[in-house]
């Protein structure tokens, strides 16, 4: 049987498997993703979701199923595409259905991507202040996101000037 040590925030290149002791069946199996480890919120992120990813089988009581790696390992790579100085860390929030969503909330905006498995992510913001609202279905471009992350950004500055 191979055991398998999954890390979605490694300083080491993308979707690596390496095996620690030759090929027998006992072989250990490490899974690591690039992430630039001087991002501000790589200590929190990182944190969290090791967590998530070491979720079992019904971990909230209703049958809910884990985090694979892969969606965890997605998750990081668009984290490390979207970090914006100026916007809090996200909040990492496990689906009962094995998705992953990405959250932030700040300044009357609202941001959730869902990550329903790598190259599938519903995107979604909510803006409380203009009630506009967008709904996109994404795979691999995220700069519309990045442009709702600038949003947050530009009122967080615009809070501190009039501070």
């Amino acid at each position: 049987m191979t055991r398998t040590a999954s890390s979605a925030f490694q300083r080491n290149s993308s979707y690596i498997k390496r095996a620690a002791s030759g090929s027998s069946s006992s072989a250990f199996v490490r899974q690591r993703v690039i992430i630039d480890p001087n991002q501000p919120w790589f200590t929190e992120l990182e944190e969290r979701l090791q967590t998530i990813i070491s979720l079992e089988e019904n971990w909230d009581g209703y049958f809910g199923q884990p985090v694979n790696f892969s969606n965890a390992s997605f998750a990081a790579e668009i984290l490390n595409k979207l970090y914006l100085c100026g916007v809090s860390t996200p909040d990492l929030v496990p689906g009962s259905d094995g998705s992953l969503q990405i959250e932030w909330h700040e300044q009357d905006i609202d941001i959730e991507l869902d990550i329903m498995n790598a190259g599938s992510v519903s995107a979604y913001l909510f803006d409380r202040r203009t009630e506009e609202e967008h709904e996109l279905e994404l795979s691999n471009d995220f700069v519309k996101v990045w442009h709702w992350l600038q949003m947050i950004n530009n009122r967080n500055e615009e809070a501190s000037e009039a501070a």
